[in-house]
Parts: structure tokens; C-alpha cells; sequence
């Protein structure tokens, strides 16, 4: 996680830098259908996705059942984008 993040930053952004400049190197996920900015924000959501699941672990454990916290909020910021 704690090299996810910065790398992924820095993908992005040469990413775009590299469009701007027309120079196909960076086209890997885009010539998939793959948007690029959903991959960026699922990758940026890591973080949350851990505070989700310890929560949705410590609710169940307490017998609250927050009604599978960690199974929505993967299908909604994780859908299988390779899968079309």
C-alpha cells in the first residue's frame, strides 16, 4: 500500500504527460478499454478500502452486521473492468 500509491500517482501522471506529447508508450490500459482514470481512482481508494473492511470486521465481530460494508463498496469503486 505504502508504494501503491506513489507509484500509481506517478503513473497517472505520465500517463497524461505522455498524451500530451503524443508518444504511445503509456497506451497499454486505454488500448484495452480500460479507462485509465477508473484503474487511478481504484488504485487511490486502497486506503478506504481497508478502513471499510476493519470496520465491516469489528461491526461483525460486535454482532452489528453492517450489512457487508466491504461487498459494496468493492462493487461500486472495484467492477471488473476487464470483464466487458
Amino acid at each position: 500500500l505504502l508504494t501503491c500509491l506513489p507509484l500509481s500517482a506517478l503513473y497517472y501522471t505520465a500517463y497524461f504527460v505522455a498524451r500530451l506529447f503524443s508518444i504511445p508508450s503509456f497506451q497499454g490500459l486505454a488500448g484495452c478499454g480500460v479507462p485509465v482514470g477508473n484503474v487511478f481512482v481504484s488504485t487511490m481508494a486502497l486506503p478506504l478500502l481497508l478502513a471499510v473492511s476493519i470496520a465491516d470486521l469489528v461491526g461483525n465481530r460486535m454482532g452489528r452486521r453492517p450489512r457487508y460494508l466491504t461487498d459494496g463498496f468493492v462493487r461500486r469503486f472495484y467492477p471488473n473492468l476487464w470483464d466487458r
